[in-house]
């Protein structure tokens, strides 16, 4: 099938062509539209191979001849696609037609009892024009462009082909080699359940679709952009009618993203007078099949300029006999449970525990409104997680809205979702309990993403934050919960009950000052990392373990008091506090320092800092990795109680159960003398 390239092509309509031929004025030279990639060559490990003869998948088919799919990849931070056939070869081979991003076939094995495609590199697999041969090669180390000419495996498993390494069609320049068809990261490749089939000029066009059914009147397509070779693809909806047997795609649904220009390319009706409007199709269904034929002659356009009038300039094609054909009833089938779409919102539903998974949103939405329960053909699922980087890289979402019932959320499920403004997190208990995945999981860092004045706002149970975060009684354990919270002044935790404060729990929080850890806590994660005005902080009596990273970057420390119950402090704990002075340890028996490479949790300021600890365990300290890296170890003043006598005018002074002074001032719960 000819491929159709869309890099600035201007969208002229003759009234004759119209009429009769609709064609695309000139068309892309596909050998001029990509980016050329200097590449090494570059051996896998022997754990990178893996074993194609033994090693076997599950519900592999018989035989994959003949089957269509849309392949996905990765590229950078977009998720791009283009199709793949497969056909029979002599030697009962396999062509993996249109395997490098649409544009090259390549020869394989297939091992229906292993469920195994063995694809050799190294070889040629066709020629570009302006370069010479392009050679096939396995991309075994992305980050570094490496290649090798080891085989490339594609798993086979139900409807789906994973590719063990990216793949590159190179070609050489130079005197170097130089990547011209990439295909990086992530690749696989999921079997159609539909197609696209539509005329341009005299031509007829099969594509290859990916078609769910989403919701109880909505379809959504995947894969219509593999025809201009490896665009951004997006989850298209159409929206159906029983009742009447009709259905149509918004005007503001797009198809893709073209990278080159960062335009989104748009699925429209047009006529003979040049007009674009909504894309309506006629429903016929049969018992296994489903077809939608348009109405008008369908526009693949993109606005690329506008004229001196404030007019669209536009590029793209135009479709004659535009056509969807689903391999299924849609008006009787099963709401896709991996991609139920309700409110724009992207489901994964999961029978068995009654649960849903939020996988994104569609592309334009941008007040995200995630309810606690769903229904979905009258059956109730409760929202408890994010997936990750369900939405990544969204500048669309100004406002979230999240849920009490969330449990989790996935890594880099809000990464570099610049533009958002306000986040309301229904309640709060809830939301301390919630399990980031990492630091880009939690949604607040963004609102804080910007300059101070550009700064967000964040809604704790309905309610505006103000600074001071009051932790509710009954929480046990916090955490990624506040990452992010600039705006952060001051914490006060409950009494009692809480347990755990984990990672990065009020990390970069750089307005807060101060904080007071209650006697309940036991142990503390990189919980204040990037607080970098944090000037004093007490951690109380029964703290056991310090985590690693737990102070980073908390450059306003001056002075520090370790409670003699802790057992343990992780690496990096003080990495970048230069400024303290004075470091007390109360624990006769030092507690265990994590040690990387002779490097300590204490070497930003051991050299220069004073080291307090009791009098009788000096020179245990003096002999422990890690504290044995202070130059200045003296003795703690008041190693013990005695010759009590009562002044009822005199000064009150506080020991705790080992008998070392506490200062009034930092006083919590607990027994005192």
């Amino acid at each position: 099938m000819r491929k159709i390239y869309l890099i600035a092509v201007f969208l002229l309509f003759w009234l004759t062509a119209i009429a009769g031929n609709p064609v695309i004025i000139k068309e892309f030279n596909r050998e001029k539209s990509v980016t050329p990639c200097k590449l090494r060559f570059q051996q896998p490990s022997a754990e990178q191979v893996p074993d194609k003869t033994t090693s076997r998948t599950e519900n592999a088919p018989a035989s994959i001849t003949g089957k269509s799919y849309v392949t996905f990849y990765d590229y950078g931070e977009q998720k791009r696609n283009c199709d793949l056939r497969i056909k029979e070869a002599a030697n009962d081979s396999i062509i993996l037609e249109d395997l490098v991003i649409g544009a090259f076939d390549v020869k394989a094995k297939y091992d229906a009892e292993s469920g195994k495609i063995i694809i050799p590199t190294g070889m040629v697999i066709g020629k570009n024009s302006t370069y010479g041969d392009v050679t096939l090669y396995a991309l075994v180390d992305p980050d570094r462009f490496g290649i090798s000419t080891v085989p490339i495996i594609g798993t086979v498993e139900g409807n789906r082909i994973s590719f063990n390494y990216g793949i590159v069609g190179a070609v050489p320049y130079d005197g170097t080699t130089m990547g011209i068809y990439m295909m990086p990261r992530n690749v696989y490749s999921v079997e159609s359940t539909g197609k696209a089939t539509f005329m341009v000029g005299s031509e007829e066009f099969n594509v290859p679709l990916i078609v769910s059914k989403t919701s109880e009147n909505e379809i959504n397509f995947i894969g219509l952009s593999a025809m201009s070779a490896g665009h951004v693809c997006y989850s298209v909806p159409i929206h159906f009618n029983e009742k009447n047997n009709t259905a149509f795609i918004s005007e503001e649904s797009p198809v893709e993203l073209l990278p080159s220009q960062d335009t989104p390319c748009y699925l429209k009706s047009i006529d003979s007078n040049y007009n674009f409007g909504q894309l309506n199709f006629t429903v016929s269904a049969s018992e296994n099949e489903t077809i939608l034929k348009a109405d008008s002659y369908a526009g693949y356009v993109y606005v690329y300029n506008y004229d001196s009038d404030g007019k669209p300039i536009y590029g793209g094609i135009v479709m004659l006999n535009f056509e969807i054909t689903v391999d299924y009833n849609i008006y009787t089938a099963r709401i896709d449970p991996e991609n139920t779409i309700l409110n724009k919102i992207i489901y994964r539903l999961d029978d068995e525990t009654k649960t849903a998974e939020v996988k994104g949103c569609l592309d334009g939405l941008s007040e995200l409104d995630i309810p606690s329960k769903i229904s979905v053909q009258n059956v109730d699922y409760t929202v408890t997680s994010i997936q990750n980087e369900a939405f990544s890289g969204n500048k669309s979402l100004l406002t979230v809205y999240l849920p009490a019932s969330l449990k989790y959320v996935g890594t880099d499920a809000f990464c570099n979702v610049s533009n958002l403004k306000n986040l309301y997190i229904e309640d709060l208990s809830s939301w301390c309990a919630v399990e980031f995945a990492n630091g880009n999981a939690n949604p607040i860092y963004n609102v804080f993403f910007m300059d101070e004045e550009n700064w967000g706002k964040v809604y704790f149970n309905n309610t505006a934050f103000d600074g001071e975060l009051v932790i509710p009684d009954g929480v046990t354990s916090i955490g990624r919960a506040f990452y992010g919270l600039k705006s952060l002044t001051k914490i006060s935790f409950p009494d009692s009950g809480l347990n755990t404060i984990g990672d990065q729990a009020f990390g970069d929080a750089v307005k807060l000052t101060e904080a007071k850890i209650p006697s309940s806590v036991r142990s503390i994660g990189s919980a204040f990392s990037g607080c970098e005005n944090l000037a004093d902080i007490y951690l109380s009596e029964g703290l056991e373990t310090m985590g690693d990273n737990m102070f980073y970057r908390c450059a306003s420390l001056r002075e520090m008091v370790i409670p003699s119950t802790v057992k343990s402090i992780g690496v990096n704990t003080f990495m970048s506090c230069r400024n303290i002075v004075t470091l007390k340890s109360l624990s006769s028996v030092p507690p265990k320092c994590k040690v990387i490479q002779n490097v300590s949790p204490f070497d930003d300021f051991c050299l220069k800092a004073t080291l307090f600890v009791p009098a009788d365990a000096i020179e245990k300290y003096r002999t422990v990795d890690g504290w044995k890296k202070f130059r200045k170890i003296e003795a703690l003043e008041g190693s013990g109680v005695d010759n009590i006598k009562s002044d009822v005018n005199g000064t009150a002074e506080y020991y705790n159960m080992n008998g070392y002074k506490v200062s009034p001032e930092h006083l919590s719960p607990g027994i005192y003398i």
